[in-house]
């Protein structure tokens, strides 16, 4: 496999795993997996990139490429207590498990399991590509099958939302597939945790790369599939209509918490 991250020059990608004979290579959907017989099976995540890579890619100052379709399931993976510097410990499925967390220069953050096995990213996973780092600002925006704008992230560093890299070459985005959060409550820590947007229901979406520079407003749009959890017994109206409530939901808490916030404001 080759990697992108050297800009316009092609680098062989370099995979520090263990020498065992691989006997069987299988594409199950959008991934590769690698059947080692006794040494379990290894699994190549999102084959986008090399699926779409060709000989125009690089030519463009920017390339988004066409996100694989994304399962919506539940995330939780066990009981935890909130995470801190060195070791953390958590229950999965009453198995100890234990991990660091690793905290990127684009606000979010990733876990590192030193005994389980770690899942792909959740969420729509978002690749572009970069001829040279932009001089001015660029975007994501996930719009709904209408074209509304559900969520938009940028370059810029923000203290809630998680921000695009802009490295020369190949860069990676995922989305959580869920809609803004409730209005906050600054400082009040009960209700911190309980204003989570909901997830996005099973439908079709859009993705629209956008940068603004001296050359122009340069825009580049794919769309992607939100597909419903095969595991639960919910039909695809009924996830529309738990949507639906959740929105209703999370506007009335708005209210509230704009309402104590105009309070507060007034008292001071």
């Amino acid at each position: 496999y080759f990697s992108l991250n050297q800009g316009e020059s092609w680098q062989p990608l370099q995979l520090n795993l263990p020498t065992v004979p691989i006997h069987d290579l299988a594409v199950k959907d959008n991934n590769l997996v690698a059947a080692t017989h006794g040494r379990s099976f290894w699994i190549l995540d999102d084959l986008t990139l090399i699926r779409q890579i060709d000989a125009n890619t690089t030519s463009n100052a920017i390339h988004l490429f066409k996100p694989w379709s994304s399962h919506r399931y539940l995330t939780s993976t066990g009981a935890e207590r909130p995470s801190g510097p060195g070791k953390n410990y958590m229950l999965a499925s009453g198995v100890p498990v234990t991990y660091y967390v690793n905290k990127s220069p684009n606000n979010s953050s990733t876990k590192t399991f030193l005994d389980a096995g770690e899942n792909p990213p959740y969420g729509v996973i978002v690749n572009y590509y970069l001829r040279e780092a932009p001089s001015s600002e660029i975007s994501l925006s996930f719009l709904d099958a209408k074209g509304n704008v559900i969520k938009r992230f940028t370059s810029t560093k923000t203290d809630d939302e998680a921000e695009l890299t802009i490295s020369p070459g190949s860069n990676r985005f995922v989305w959580d597939m869920r809609y803004p959060d409730a209005t906050k409550v600054p400082g009040d820590p009960m209700t911190k945790n309980g204003i989570r947007g909901p997830v996005a229901p099973p439908g079709t979406y859009h993705v629209e790369l956008a940068n603004v520079d001296n050359h122009g407003n340069r825009s580049l749009r794919q769309s992607f599939e939100i597909l419903k959890d095969p595991r639960i017994g919910g039909t695809e109206e009924d996830l529309k209509s738990q949507f639906e409530l959740l929105i209703h939901i999370r506007d009335k808490l708005s209210d509230a918490h704009r309402t104590i916030n105009s309070i507060r404001a007034i008292k001071s």
